[in-house]
């Protein structure tokens, strides 16, 4: 869930960060936010961060990416997709 990825993020450092956009409690968004603040606080260089959902459309991708997501994916992902994602690292 959303406050368990933050405590998670808040206590490692971490080189990317996967996170589903509906998740119990707070959503990828927020979380997205929050790991982007925690680091900055932290004074440390953010993990990239990729967002995934069955939500599809224009206005989710724009949601993701104000909220700092450095990628999107759509469910199900091609294989290919982790690849490509694990290379931005």
């Amino acid at each position: 869930n959303g406050a368990e990825a933050l405590e998670m993020v808040e206590h490692t450092a971490f080189d990317g960060v996967l996170l589903d956009v509906n998740m119990a409690g707070k959503d990828g968004y927020e979380v997205c936010r929050a790991i982007k603040r925690i680091s900055a606080l932290q004074g440390m260089k953010p993990p990239k961060i990729f967002m995934i959902t069955s939500r599809t459309g224009l206005v989710d991708k724009m949601r993701a990416t104000l909220a700092g997501a450095d990628a999107f994916f759509s469910k199900p992902p091609h294989p290919s997709d982790f690849g490509n994602l694990l290379s931005r690292l």
